[in-house]
């Protein structure tokens, strides 16, 4: 028998240790789109330095390091992430 097959179903709401944070910072902070993954690496390339009044509301998340990126909007560019813990402390 699998180890799939072993383990209970759960939602992913009753996995996420808490809910996403959607305050931010009053000063600047580094903000990632899907245009600052790179399409070849799928790494974050070009974060950009911007303050909460300047970011889109649907963006105020704050990420941290191993979290997951998946291009909702593009989903044919398969634009995928996993934040690096270096990254993702600025």
């Amino acid at each position: 028998m699998s180890e799939l097959k072993q383990r209970p179903l759960a939602t992913l709401g009753e996995l996420a240790d808490e809910p996403v944070e959607q305050t931010g910072p009053i000063s600047e902070f580094i903000y990632v789109d899907i245009s600052s993954i790179d399409r070849e690496t799928k790494k974050i390339t070009a974060a950009k330095p911007m303050t909460l009044l300047q970011a889109p509301s649907r963006a105020k998340q704050h990420l941290r390091a191993g979290d997951v990126l998946v291009s909702m909007t593009r989903p044919n560019l398969r634009l995928a992430n996993t934040t690096d813990p270096r990254s993702a402390r600025r």
